[in-house]
């Protein structure tokens, strides 16, 4: 196990950057909603001081502060579901590559998978293939067995059990019940699905 800890700490790392990001994202916006009498205040001070030059560029600066302010307050409103919702597709991105970064370790440590049916009757460009390094080698196997799989056409976690399928992985369908998490970040990606929100 120890020589997977790597591919999580980078899976757990990824998360933690995505999480960083939804929060300060979030404040911003808070902060953003909230900005318009600090913008007057300030063009007021301007106006008293003689710093306005022309009057009217500074009424079109405010102006677009407010349609921002306007925004940012619907989506404050709307509990962040657009920041949210980018987060959500962020993750399940992550997700996916550490799906592949898990199957590619089991294909590395065990060769004897590889003279298995599953991959010995892939074909693949024979110059794409010596082309790349040996662990790209194993992605371009491993992604042409989920493309003959249709394994991106299944809804949800169907499709990383599909791909962890043939290393054994604890998704496989007879592990159903510790994929219940991965199903519900699958139905949170869907356009409409409810999300929970940091209100």
């Amino acid at each position: 196990m120890a020589r997977l800890r790597p591919i999580f700490e980078a899976f757990l790392s990824e998360i933690q950057k995505i999480d960083r990001v939804l929060r300060i994202s979030i404040d911003g916006i808070r902060a953003l909603s909230e900005s318009v009498p600090l913008h007057e205040a300030l063009a007021e001070l301007d106006r008293i001081d003689g710093k306005i030059v022309d009057a009217s560029e500074q009424e079109r600066h405010l102006e677009a502060v407010r349609e921002r302010t306007a925004f940012a307050k619907e989506e404050v409103e709307n509990g962040f579901a657009t920041i949210h919702s980018q987060a959500t597709v962020a993750l399940w991105g992550a997700l996916e590559s550490f799906v592949e970064d898990l199957a590619i370790f089991y294909l590395q440590n065990e060769p004897s998978l590889l003279r298995d049916p599953t991959f010995s009757g892939i074909r693949v460009s024979l110059a794409e293939f010596e082309a790349t390094d040996p662990e790209d080698r194993l992605r371009l196997l491993l992604r042409e067995y989920a493309r003959q799989k249709k394994a991106d056409l299944k809804f949800g976690v169907t499709g990383f059990e599909l791909l962890l399928e043939p290393v054994g992985s604890c998704w496989s369908s007879g592990r159903r019940d510790e994929a219940r998490s991965l199903r519900d970040i699958a139905s949170a990606k869907r356009p409409g699905a409810p999300i929970r929100r940091d209100r």
